[in-house]
């Protein structure tokens, strides 16, 4: 008797999971719709499901990863250059101490 309370007790927990779940989702689909006029139109065009919702969030997921790694391109960038000029400096320097001797 005691494991059919049991179950009933994770079945609950489940359940409890599923609706935080989805909290959560419509959280971060409040903030899609906020952050992006594409997604919301996206949404207007599929039927308000489950599978709408994990596509947006999906997508929103993209896109930030997108603009992440873009970040990440830009300051990978920024040293480079950084680095060329250094180079490029030290090289002509060298050249100029060269032509003094």
């Amino acid at each position: 008797h005691g494991k059919h309370v049991a179950m009933i007790g994770v079945s609950n927990v489940i359940r409890i999971t599923r609706v935080l779940l989805r909290l959560k989702i419509i959280k971060v689909l409040v903030v899609v719709i906020r952050e992006s006029k594409f997604v919301v139109s996206f949404l207007k065009r599929m039927s308000n499901s489950e599978r709408a919702m994990r596509t947006a969030v999906t997508m929103y997921k993209m896109k930030w990863q997108h603009h992440y790694i873009s970040e990440q391109q830009k300051a990978i960038e920024k040293v480079q250059a950084r680095v060329r000029g250094k180079l490029a400096r030290r090289f002509v320097l060298r050249m100029a101490e060269q032509q003094q001797a």
